[in-house]
């Protein structure tokens, strides 16, 4: 796959994005919505996220095709120090437990073409 790329060519891996999905009602606002008084939790492990380790494989490949792949890494925005931020203040990264926000996927893009440039 990787030889028949043209010249200049490369391929952009994504990975996929950490998931909340921890939760047992599904989601951060499900939680608040189900447990008015209740601690939701904010953050999560994450190993805990849905195709971590498959996303550590691509990660893997994508390095010893460094030259072919550019590979881009929602982790490296959405989690710090091993953990995982489901939010900051009053902005929600997801609207439930596995898709972005708009403010979440907007933090994904910038952070996406930056690297691209």
């Amino acid at each position: 796959m990787i030889e028949s790329l043209p010249v200049k060519g490369k391929l952009i891996l994504i990975e996929n994005v950490p998931t909340s999905n921890f939760l047992s009602e599904g989601s951060y606002i499900e939680c608040m919505r189900n447990h008015t008084n209740a601690k939701c939790p904010e953050k999560f492990a994450n190993v805990e996220g849905e195709l971590f380790y498959f996303n550590q494989m691509l990660e893997s490949f994508a390095e010893k095709h460094r030259d072919k792949v550019l590979f881009i890494d929602p982790y490296d925005v959405l989690c710090k120090d091993s953990e995982c931020i489901v939010r900051e203040g009053d902005k929600l990264f997801y609207s439930d437990h596995t898709h972005l926000s708009h403010w979440g996927a907007a933090l994904v893009a910038n952070s996406a073409i930056s690297k691209l440039k």
